[in-house]
């Protein structure tokens, strides 16, 4: 589908400008846009919520793996290139018992 739009410029010239949308396109509002637009932002924001949680869930498993056979936190976290700041829930979980409630390294 095309739009033609018919325009006068600042210094009294004009001009037309030919859009082609695609098929499936159809033009909406200033405010449709932008509640569109808000509403593809937190879905992508979520998204991005869910794929740091599940990154740390894999680091949190690669260092309760590592720690099972005998690697410290520590070694274990500069291993697997995990910063001391970055928090990795559920590590005490995961090793509950096997290390007799010694985590080595404080976390």
């Amino acid at each position: 589908m095309e739009k033609t739009i018919y325009l006068l410029f600042g210094n009294g010239s004009v001009g037309v400008q030919t859009v082609l949308l695609p098929q499936d396109a159809v033009e909406i509002s200033q405010a449709q846009y932008q509640e569109r637009l808000a509403e593809i932002t937190t879905q992508n924001e979520a998204h991005q919520q869910q794929v740091v949680e599940a990154e740390r869930q894999r680091q949190t498993q690669a260092v309760a793996g590592l720690m099972r056979v005998g690697v410290d936190e520590t070694t274990a976290r500069q291993v697997l290139g995990i910063p001391d700041d970055v928090q990795l829930p559920g590590l005490a979980d995961l090793l509950e018992g096997f290390l007799g409630g010694a985590l080595g390294g404080g976390r």
